[in-house]
């Protein structure tokens, strides 16, 4: 009895602890992402995409098309290109690529831009090509790649007088500086070669069942790097550069930025089934690339295994101010993050940051950083859906169609949330998503489009909850003769009492999708004191500027900050 008696009298005491301590911890303060996301009308584009059959027999069919926000004419509002496919018995007569202004009054512009792109198109590049401030357009196809140069809001086709219409399978094609002229370079992600006339290949076996056959087999193709050279035109570098000297690979993404903190811009490589390259030249020796990434950790997972990469999101995960990179992969694998430990290494922490048992059923495909409860660290958003339509979790331990997935950041893990909205909950085919604010001079609410495979595309908002509502922050190079004027593979870091925040201008790295040129941070304005930002831009040079509180879109121009030495490499 006295037993029993000791028994109750510790377990209310631990209920009693349980009690004062959920009375006492800190509160969130903010509304779950998913009832501030609104949806914006149930088809707002009446679009339906088009890539392959609604049965897919071959790899083409499989990966969706691509999405890219961008101003076409200068007066602060988004619009959205589609960057849409076609079928297997006519890959150069698809419905084609589509243009469209964003809300309120979404409208078909194709036609009146000039646009009239009908072969098998993947993703598309918005960038300035001559650096008269109109946003040009590079669209990767399977077969010839397009340049559409923007004069006042119309394209024309200019791929031959500029030299960049590669006739390959282009994934997408990542825009920055490589060679540090002050002009946009383009960095053409290929796949593998693939003959729409030959039979199909012959069918593969996953777990037991027979898939469309996957790039095994098929022969992987070369990478070609574009030159900028300031008029128009571009030289390919790809042998020059020595990237025709590396083994060619299955490309499906890339991201340009300094990730070893020389100042110089690299170029990641993720790859399908194969190792990642991080390609990177020494000070000073002349223009040629090398492959680092197996030297510093980023080529494979920790298990030493290539994977089948996708998405990438840069961030930074544990507050070292180098980039950290978040990778999406097949089903049955893992998502991977790789942590940079400051001294010019990554390290596989999947495991360690909660991010590993929860996305092996899941294919993922987009995928990026942002502070979605506005807490002030950044969380995880992923877009899902599998290749094979025989998958179910009896097969394959996995489905065909299935759920988004926001990881919020607790501490040191990252934790699942479960949908509370009716978005998000309604499993898809999803596979391209783009973010940004849409709308420039006024609301400064955050959008983000997705895609799924042949269906239609979805356009979300989501709204600020007070003082702590993201804010959008643009670059401008405004010196004379700069075409890189929206600071592509930039670096912002951001000072706010004791916060300290970094971000990265990567543009194409969702997958097969182009964000704008812009960042989010969320600030906690009611502190009193202005921000403080850092620029490091990709020539190298850093500039400080004085952000004023409450703005939703801020403009950090070059020629207003303040010159001042690069902080020391982490």
């Amino acid at each position: 009895m006295k037993r029993l008696r000791l028994i109750g009298a510790l377990a209310l005491l631990v209920l009693a602890v349980i009690v004062v301590y959920n009375n006492t911890r800190p509160q969130r303060k903010h509304r779950s992402l998913w009832t501030a996301f609104q949806s914006v009308g149930v088809d707002p584009f009446a679009f339906t995409t088009t890539c392959g059959g609604d049965r897919p027999v071959a790899i083409p069919e499989v990966s969706g098309i691509g999405l890219a926000l961008l101003d076409i004419d200068g007066d602060g509002h988004l619009e959205v290109f589609i960057a849409n496919g076609a079928t297997l018995d006519a890959p150069e007569e698809g419905p084609g690529c589509r243009l469209f202004t964003a809300p309120p009054d979404i409208t078909d512009i194709t036609r009146r831009a000039g646009i009239d792109i009908h072969r098998w198109a993947t993703s598309a590049t918005p960038f300035d090509l001559e650096g008269d401030g109109d946003t040009d357009l590079y669209v990767t196809c399977i077969g010839a790649n397009v340049l559409l140069r923007n004069d006042d809001g119309v394209f024309t086709d200019i791929t031959n007088e500029a030299g960049v219409g590669d006739e390959g399978w282009a994934t997408c094609a990542a825009p920055g500086d490589v060679n540090g002229d002050g002009w946009t370079d383009l960095y053409v992600v290929n796949y593998l070669h693939w003959d729409f006339d030959a039979s199909l290949p012959k069918p593969s076996t996953f777990m037991g069942t027979d898939v469309l056959a996957g790039p095994r087999g098929l022969p992987p193709q070369q990478d070609r790097l574009y030159l900028n050279n300031g008029d128009g035109t571009f030289t390919d570098a790809t042998d020059s550069s020595g990237l025709a000297a590396l083994e060619p690979s299955y490309g499906l993404n890339a991201v340009i930025t300094d990730f070893t903190g020389d100042g110089q811009q690299d170029i990641l490589v993720a790859n399908d089934t194969m190792a990642n390259l991080l390609l990177t030249r020494a000070a000073g020796e002349a223009f040629t690339m090398h492959d680092i990434a197996s030297d510093v950790g980023l080529s494979t997972n920790a298990d030493g295994g290539a994977q089948a990469t996708m998405g990438l999101a840069i961030g930074d995960v544990n507050g070292d101010g180098a980039p950290d990179v978040f990778s999406t992969n097949f089903s049955s694998d893992t998502n991977t993050l790789h942590v940079s430990n400051g001294s010019g290494f990554w390290s596989d922490r999947t495991q360690a940051y909660g991010l590993g048992l929860q996305s092996r059923p899941n294919l993922g495909w987009t995928t990026f950083f942002m502070d979605l409860d506005w807490d002030g660290d950044e969380d995880l958003f992923i877009l899902n859906g599998h290749v094979y339509q025989q998958a179910t979790m009896e097969t394959m331990d996995s489905t065909y169609a299935q759920t988004p997935q926001r990881l919020d950041r607790e501490g040191d893990r990252f934790m699942l949330k479960k949908s509370r909205s009716m978005w998000g909950e309604t499993p898809a085919v999803h596979r391209v998503g783009v973010k940004g604010t849409l709308d420039l001079d006024h609301s400064g609410d955050f959008f983000l489009a997705t895609a799924s495979r042949n269906g239609p595309i979805e356009l979300l908002r989501l709204r600020g909850l007070g003082n702590r509502s993201p804010g959008t922050y643009l670059l401008e190079d405004d010196r004379p003769g700069i075409g890189n004027r929206e600071g592509h593979g930039a670096h912002l870091e951001f000072h706010h009492g004791t916060e300290v925040h970094h971000r990265w201008i990567t543009t194409s790295s969702p997958f097969q999708g182009a964000d704008p040129a812009q960042v989010h941070v969320c600030l906690d304005w009611p502190q009193g004191s202005p921000a403080t930002c850092f620029v490091d831009w990709p020539d190298g040079q850093r500039t400080r500027h004085d952000i004023k509180p409450n703005q939703h879109v801020t403009v950090l121009r070059r020629s207003e900050g303040t010159l001042i030495p690069p902080l020391p490499t982490p």
